[in-house]
Formats: C-alpha cells, structure tokens, sequence
C-alpha cells in the first residue's frame, strides 16, 4: 500500500506488451512521452499506443505482441504469454497507474536472452512513472495539460515514498516454460 492518499479505486488499466529488437523502445526516462505513451498514462486507453506499436512491427523492430485486461483488484496478478525469439529478445509493456493524471508503470528493455541462453526466471520490481503530459499532483488530481510536455521521469512524491524511499508499485516475473522459447510475464 502507498503511504499518502491511496485511493480506495485503485488498480491499473489494460497492459499492452511487446518483444522487440534493440531497435524499439517503448519508453525511457529523459525522453518525451508519445502519444500513445500519453493516452495509455492519462486514461488507460491502448490506442494509438497499439497503432505505434504495429509500425515498429511493420519495421521489424517489434515481433510478438500481447494485452491484457485490466487488474481491478489490488493487490492481485495478470498472466500473459507471448514467444520471444531470438532476434527479438527484450520485452516491454506498460499500463496505466489509476487513477491519476498521467501516471503509469511498466518494464522497459528487459533482455530474456543474453546471447548464450534464455532466462529461466527473472523477478522485475516496477515503479510508478509521470508521463511528463499532465499537471495533476495527487491520484485524483487532473491538472491542465503540460505544455510544452516535460520528459518521463520516476514518480518521486509523497505518493511514491516510504522513509524517503521510492516505493514500487508492484513486479513482473518473467518464466520460461518448458521445452519452448514462450515467456510468461505477470504483474503483482
């Protein structure tokens, strides 16, 4: 639990994740949200975050891709399946924290396969990002639009702290099933 103002509606909206090459990322600290980034951190959507995502397949940087549905109860668990491949061997996914003004949380970049071998198991402690896109300071704060928008950055208020810590919002494991190369990803 969040140490200020935890809402008692608290959950994360639908996740969209993807296995891609080092030529796509999804999101990064520094870097300006897109606007698919944007809709998914502000209202939960998957759209335009999926048309995005479909150009960096039709590129070729992006190969397998997976949704969820929303995680409504908290704390609780989503499981998705999805084949990672060798020349596609980092994953990504992201999904709204809310409510908020344009918070969200999610992996980025996380290699499953090292040049040797696959990863078995990995445990991925994730942590509440600001879009950059909104002004709003609390969970159910809306503020005006940012403009120009600020860069992502790691949410470090009040919200997101414990003895002045940054407190994650939860963690996606990664498993290898047996006898293939599918990974499974859940977030708790």
């Amino acid at each position: 639990m969040h140490p200020v103002e935890y809402p008692s509606n608290a959950h994360f909206s639908p996740t969209l994740g993807v296995s891609h090459n080092a030529g796509y990322r999804m999101f990064k600290a520094g870097d300006p949200a897109t606007k698919g980034i944007q809709r998914v951190a502000e209202m939960g959507k998957l759209d335009p975050l999926d048309s995005e995502v479909a150009a960096a397949k039709q590129a070729g940087h992006v190969d397998a891709i997976f949704t969820t549905g929303p995680l409504n109860a908290l704390p609780g668990a989503l499981t998705a399946t999805l084949e990672v491949k060798d020349t596609h061997p980092f994953v990504s996914l992201v999904t709204m924290i809310a409510p908020s003004p344009d918070w969200f949380t999610g992996a980025a970049n996380v290699q499953l396969h090292d040049g040797h071998r696959w990863v078995d198991t990995l445990a991925v402690t994730i942590y509440g990002w600001d879009a950059g896109t909104n002004a709003g300071t609390t969970f159910a704060m809306k503020g005006a639009e940012n403009s120009p928008h600020e860069p992502i950055r790691l949410l470090t208020t009040s919200h997101f702290q414990r003895n002045g810590e940054v407190v994650p919002v939860g963690t996606v494991t990664f498993k290898r099933l047996p006898e293939t190369r599918m990974q499974s990803s859940s977030i708790q």
